[in-house]
This record gives C-alpha cells, sequence and structure tokens, in this order.
C-alpha cells in the first residue's frame, strides 16, 4: 500500500470519529441516546522482504454504542414499580381524604342518628321525636349512599383509566413492531453492523411501555426485541403484535379488566393478579387491595348496622300495638351475587344474610364440580369449603355444614328447581351493595316500635315480697336448634314428631305443637316451614307408606332409610318459609308453691331456661309442669327473658302477657339506642364507630406506607438514571477533547496525503 493510501484510510477514520463526536453532541439531550465511539483497528501489514511488516495504515470495524444492559434492566425494574407506585398513591389519596373528612364522613351521621334515637327514648310518645330518629336515620343512610357513590365514581376513573392506558400500551407495541422491523432491515444490508439510533429509540419505546406495565424482553438473533408481560402473555414477537383490550369482566360487567386478541381474533382475560408495574399495575392493584376492600368494608358497616337495628326493632312494638317491622332497606339478595354469564345450568344461588355480625369484607365464589360438588372460595385468602350430595340441594346444605364452624354470616341455597352445570360459578359480594342500598324503609313515626312488645306484674293480691323485672324480647320466633323425624300416619293423612313447642306453617295454615305427638295433616307439595328451616315433602298419599319418616336438620332434610313409599323430601330456599311469632297473645299466669319452691303456668311445648348455677332447662308437657324458683335468676321461653326476685308467698302470682297500652314504653328504644356501644361487628368484638375507625386507619396506613414507597422508588430511579449517564450519557467536555484529538489527527492524516503528492511530484519531475 502507498503512504497515499495509508494517510487517506487516516483521514477517513479521523472523519468519521468527528462525526461520531459530533452526533454525540448533537443528541447530548435526547431521551434515551446511548454515546457512540468508532472502533479503529490497524490494517493488516505487508511483509517487505527481509525488512519484516510494514503498516497498511488504519480502518474503522465499528460505531459501538456504550450501553450497559445490566444497568437499563436495573433502571428498568425501578421505573415500572416507581410509576406503579405513583398511580396507586394518587388513587389512594383521594379515598384517604374522603373518609378522614370529619365532616363529611361516616363519624358525625352515626353521632347524629344515635342522638335522635336517644332523643325518642326519652320521649317515646312524641310524635315531632319519632318524626326526628326518621330524619337522622334517613341522614345515616344519605352519608352511607354519598361515600358509596363517591368510591364507584373513583372505580368509574379506574375503569376510565385502565382503557387508555391499554390504548397506550398497544400504541407502543405498535411503535416497537415498526422500529423492530427497521432493525432487522438496516442490520441485513450492513452486513450485522448495530443500528445504534434504531437501538436507542427501541430502549427509549421499551423504557415507556414499562411505565405503563411491566414488561420483560427477548432479544432474536436477527437482533429483534420479543416483548412479554404478566407471566409470559407475548405482546411482540418479532414484528407480530398481540393486541391488549379492555373488557368488562364476565361476572362483574361494571370491572375493566385486561383481555389479549390473538391474531385468529380470539379474546382470553388475563387475571388482574398477574398484570403487574406500571401505571396499569398500579391501577389493578390499587383497585383489588384497597378500592373493593374499602367499598366491601363500608357495605359490611351499613348491612351489620341495618341488620342488627332491624332485627332489635323487630322485638318491639309501635304506637298501634303492631310488632316492628324492618327500619331500613337492604340489598335484595339477588344483588348479593353474580351469576357468570358462561354459566350453562338453570341453577341459581340464593344469598341471605342471617348474621351480619360474622361478615367479612371479602368476595366468594361458588364454583360447580363434578357429581353434585359445590366448592366455596373466600377470595381474600383463597380459603375453600366442599359440600357434595346425592343431589345438589344436598350438596349445597352439607357446603352450609361444614361452614358452620367458620361463619360467614351468609347462607347459601338454590332456586326451586334449578340444576346446575359442572363449571358453573357464581361471584357472591355479600357487602359490596351495603352501603349503596340502605336506605329507611319506614315513613310513619308512629311505626317505630320503640315499645316492649310483653309486660310484666305481680298479682294483686300476693302477700309475699317478690317481684317480677320489666322483661326483655330476644327472640319473636323459635328456631331449630337439633334434627327430627316426622313419620308418616296413614289413616290420619297426617305427620307426627314435631318437636314440642315448634312453630310449624304448611301451606300458609300455622300449627303451634304442643306435643310431640301432636298431628299436622298432610298436603301434597306444601311448603313446610319449621324453625326457621324450610321444606316441601312431595307425593300423593298413596305413594307414601304408612311408617315413612322424614327428617328435618338443620344441615338439610332427607328421606329416611328404611321408607317403603316414594315421597321425596327438598329443602326450601332461606326466606320463603313462614315465620310464626312464639310472643304470647294473652297473658300468661305463673304461681308460686311454696311446697315444691317452684312455679306452674308455664305454656305448653315451652322449653325454659333457668340461668342459675348451674343452669336448668325444662321442657313444659302441660301447664301444670312446674320450674324450680331460684330468687334473682333469669327465666327464658319463647324469647322472653324475665327474673323473679325476693320471697314470693304460697299462691303468689306474676303474669307475663301482651303490652296493648306500651305508648310511653321506652324499653326496646333504649336497645336500639344500646347498639351504638354494643360490639356488634368483626365477629362481636368492635362497635360501629371501632369499624369504621380501623376502616379509616387502616386506608390513612396504606397511603402513607405507598407514599413512603414511592418516594424511595423514585430516589432508586434517580440513582440508577445516574449511573446509566455516567457509563452512556454524553460528557459535553470528554466530547469537546474527542473532536480537537480528531481535528489533530484529521489535520495529521492530512498533512501525510501532501507530503505523498510532493514525493510523486518528486518522481515525475524525475
Amino acid at each position: 500500500m502507498s503512504i497515499l493510501n495509508v494517510g487517506m484510510s487516516g483521514l477517513n477514520a479521523a472523519q468519521m470519529g468527528l462525526l461520531t463526536t459530533g452526533h454525540n453532541i448533537s443528541n447530548a439531550s435526547t431521551p434515551g441516546f446511548n454515546r457512540q465511539q468508532v472502533v479503529q483497528s490497524s490494517s493488516s501489514p505487508v511483509l517487505v522482504g527481509t525488512s519484516g511488516f510494514i503498516g497498511q495504515g488504519t480502518g474503522v470495524s465499528t460505531v459501538a454504542r456504550f450501553y450497559n444492559s445490566f444497568l437499563s434492566n436495573q433502571v428498568l425494574n425501578a421505573q415500572t414499580t416507581a410509576s406503579s407506585l405513583s398511580t396507586y398513591q394518587a388513587q389512594i389519596t383521594q379515598v384517604d381524604n374522603m373518609l378522614a373528612d370529619p365532616t363529611a364522613g361516616l363519624s358525625p351521621a352515626l353521632q347524629n342518628f344515635f342522638s335522635s334515637v336517644g332523643d325518642a327514648a326519652a320521649n317515646p310518645s312524641s310524635i315531632p321525636s319519632r318524626q326526628s330518629m326518621l330524619s337522622g336515620g334517613q341522614g345515616l343512610a344519605a352519608s352511607f349512599q354519598a361515600i358509596d357513590q363517591r368510591l364507584n365514581d373513583i372505580r368509574t376513573g379506574v375503569n376510565q383509566q385502565v382503557s387508555s392506558e391499554v390504548i397506550s400500551i398497544n400504541a407502543f407495541v405498535k411503535q416497537l413492531a415498526d422500529v423492530n422491523q427497521r432493525i432487522i432491515d438496516a442490520q441485513a444490508t450492513s452486513g450485522a453492523q448495530p443500528a445504534n439510533d434504531l437501538m436507542d429509540q427501541r430502549d427509549q419505546i421499551i423504557n415507556n411501555l414499562n411505565k405503563e406495565v411491566r414488561v420483560t424482553t427477548q432479544t432474536g438473533s436477527d437482533g429483534s426485541f420479543s416483548v412479554f408481560f404478566g407471566t409470559g402473555e407475548p405482546l411482540l414477537v418479532g414484528t407480530e403484535i398481540t393486541k391488549l383490550l379492555a373488557v368488562p369482566a364476565p361476572e362483574d360487567l361494571s370491572r375493566m379488566q385486561v383481555a389479549v386478541q390473538d391474531s385468529n381474533g380470539r379474546v382470553t382475560s388475563v387475571p388482574d393478579s398477574v398484570v403487574n408495574g406500571g401505571n396499569l399495575g398500579g391501577l389493578l392493584q390499587f383497585r383489588a387491595e384497597t378500592l373493593d376492600q374499602t367499598q366491601n368494608s363500608l357495605g359490611r358497616i351499613a348491612a351489620v348496622i341495618a341488620g342488627t337495628f332491624n332485627a332489635q326493632h323487630a322485638l318491639g312494638q309501635d304506637l298501634t300495638g303492631t310488632m316492628g317491622k324492618a327500619f331500613f332497606n337492604t340489598s335484595q339478595p339477588a344483588q348479593l351475587v353474580l351469576p357468570n354469564p358462561n354459566n350453562l345450568g338453570s341453577g341459581n344461588v340464593i344469598v341471605t344474610i342471617n348474621s351480619p355480625a360474622d361478615l367479612t369484607t371479602s368476595d366468594y365464589r361458588l364454583t360447580v364440580g363434578t357429581g353434585n360438588t359445590l366448592t366455596l372460595t373466600r377470595l381474600s385468602d383463597n380459603m375453600t369449603w366442599t359440600g357434595g350430595g346425592a343431589t345438589q340441594a344436598l350438596a349445597m346444605a352439607n357446603l352450609m355444614t361444614q361452614l358452620g364452624p367458620s361463619p360467614q354470616g351468609f347462607s347459601l341455597a338454590m332456586n326451586a328447581g334449578g340444576v346446575m352445570n359442572p363449571n358453573d360459578s357464581f361471584l357472591i359480594q355479600p357487602t359490596r351493595t351495603g352501603a349503596r342500598d340502605i336506605s329507611v324503609a319506614l315513613t310513619d313515626p308512629s311505626t317505630l316500635a320503640l315499645a316492649a312488645p310483653i309486660r310484666t306484674a305481680i298479682g294483686t293480691s300476693n302477700a309475699g315480697t317478690a317481684d317480677i323485672s320489666a322483661g326483655v324480647v330476644s327472640s319473636t320466633t323459635a328456631t331449630l336448634a337439633a334434627s327430627f323425624d316426622i313419620k308418616f300416619e296413614s289413616s290420619s293423612n297426617s305427620f307426627v314428631g314435631f318437636p314440642a313447642g315448634a312453630l310449624v306453617d304448611v301451606g300458609g295454615t300455622p300449627y303451634k305443637i304442643t306435643g310431640p305427638n301432636m298431628r299436622v295433616p298432610y298436603t301434597n307439595g306444601a311448603n313446610i316451614s319449621v324453625g326457621g328451616l324450610g321444606v316441601k315433602i312431595s307425593g300423593a298419599p298413596a305413594t307414601l307408606v304408612d311408617g315413612d319418616t322424614f327428617t328435618i336438620a338443620p344441615g338439610g332434610p332427607s328421606v329416611g332409610g328404611g321408607n317403603l313409599g316414594t315421597g321425596a323430601i327438598t329443602a326450601l330456599p332461606a326466606g320463603s318459609v313462614t315465620a310464626l311469632s312464639s310472643l304470647p297473645s294473652a297473658p300468661i299466669t305463673l304461681q308460686y308453691s311454696k311446697a315444691t319452691n317452684a312455679f306452674s303456668g308455664f305454656p305448653a311445648g315451652a322449653i325454659v331456661t333457668v340461668n342459675s348455677t348451674p343452669s336448668t332447662t325444662t321442657t313444659i308437657a302441660s301447664p301444670a309442669t312446674t320450674v324450680a324458683f331460684v330468687a334473682g335468676a333469669t327465666m327464658s321461653f319463647n324469647g322472653i327473658s324475665f327474673a323473679i326476685s325476693g320471697a314470693p308467698s304460697d299462691g303468689d302470682t306474676f303474669t307475663v302477657g301482651p303490652n296493648p297500652t306500651g305508648v310511653s314504653d321506652n324499653r326496646n328504644a333504649l336497645l336500639l339506642g344500646g347498639l351504638q356501644t354494643k360490639t356488634v361487628m368483626s365477629g362481636g368484638t368492635a362497635t360501629f364507630q371501632d369499624s369504621y375507625s380501623q376502616m379509616v386507619s387502616e386506608i390513612g396506613n396504606k397511603a402513607r406506607e405507598v407514599s413512603v414507597s414511592s418516594t424511595a422508588q423514585d430516589t432508586l430511579v434517580r440513582q440508577g438514571q445516574d449511573a446509566i449517564q455516567s457509563v452512556s450519557g454524553v460528557n459535553l467536555d470528554e466530547e469537546a477533547a474527542n473532536m480537537m484529538r480528531y481535528q489533530q489527527a484529521y489535520q495529521a492524516a492530512a498533512k501525510v496525503i501532501g507530503i505523498a503528492g510532493k514525493l510523486f511530484d518528486t518522481i515525475l519531475a524525475i
């Protein structure tokens, strides 16, 4: 090679160095730009005789970019978490500010309501005081509804942002596909030389995409990137795009979730739990961890207030002498369960809130397996209960039995005649709509049941010093605690075996069982309710054989194993049975006998409990049955409790009966007011105010936790970006030095070329 070519190689190398340095300086402020540098190598030398090898100048093998994949991945991971926390913080701050507001929160409404109950208790016959109590209840219900509506507005905003994030992600993926193709084409036509600027563009797009949702990448042999999210769901493979969609959840149409659409147009939902990181992950995490929990917690407080207040109000008596009706309206059973629209069976689930104090803040899912297997899953911790049986109704009853040791506050039943198919599922939300649906059911102040429905009195001719307490009503219906068998009697076409004291309704006809041999007429297909349980026995009399037995039990009914007939028994859905009052319709007179130190006169069929040490229980076969007297001990039967204290004389009488003149009676009003400080929440461990304060505290603590984590994560992002800049960033001072260095190299190479020209001219002159 001539000296001219050596000079030219140096000139070209210096020129490329100048161009690269100028390119770096021009892009010093370009986001995502990684500084570049020419990589020079000497040309292969030539052997010149015995003189050795003579160099042939230099060449630029490539233009390399300063890129550290380890640091870049660190920043990507930190950035996607930071974006997630920032979005989470923005959302939870709205909830925290709303609940913590001392004027707009629930606490003032709770205090005002129970203050109005106290005013009504002080003046039970005053219509203005009663109207104030109704207004207090309406104010409390309005507060629940307002907070719930605000939470729903936030939920709507989350749905809109999820849709917006999906659109942004699809746009970034499309840009990535375009850049991927350009990189493939560029490197294919350049002999696999790296397309540095295109790679920088691609990295910047991935950085922006990573702020929306956490992604992972893989590099192909052709230099293209494949991008994945979640647990490996593809977004981009080469240039093939998987489109994301925001679609309503199958069970809850008010909930937008992420789905993927493949090249064949098939749409598959992606569980929220696998979509993490970035703004989208932060939105879904906020909704799952905070918004759902808060709305369920608020709904639980509303449901428990409504349930316990209604239960106590039902034990009272209004100004007209009528037993109390529901004070609050609550969610209807159909609003508590959301069937999956893909269900193929005709069966549905009926949810009944039967123990508000045991309600949790979780949602549940009931799934149907093969062989009449039902599985209930508590979604907050994936706790499961399973029940099976010969029929789905019996499987449901067995499921409720399994749930018994760990009560969740509700019971499940199947719709009459419905059949579920395997893989059918139902989303159960016992408390989600509690705050939305609470309202005051009463409009007439006179219907407030502030009085007790019973009153007690001592006989006018009593000679002793004994007295009887005012009496408390804890229940107006008899309940069933144990199973029993009823036997068909063909001669009378009736059943015998109902327990003494039970309240039975057959097709709307009530029966109060006074003894175990009392007959109840059989009607084919009529609904039978006893102790709050409902069954239906089907079969014409000719299909029942004398002596056939049927078991009625809290866990579900069954047919006797020795039955010769073909009669069938099925459970009725909860809420479809008739509740019969166990309160006395006429005064009951209890008479004391000194000879036996006992009382007689209790109604036949009653089960009397004396709360002494030890307590005793006596089943009353007839009014002559006696119950031993224990001074001051509480005596209970049929939901009535009272105590007789002092020293009665032989023949002294005490009456327990209706309260027809209880206009100024405030006994039930005092019990209603006492609910404010009674621990009826969280399984009987917290008051209404305690539960609300706990909810506000949990939100505040979570908001603080997210804020601190977000600040820390932002610091990690800045540190990572600083580390990248130290490696890949453009240092203008360094580039200025490089510019001078390449300028001098360029000038020196030009001098070599000039000398080569002069030498050539000298040769020509010779």
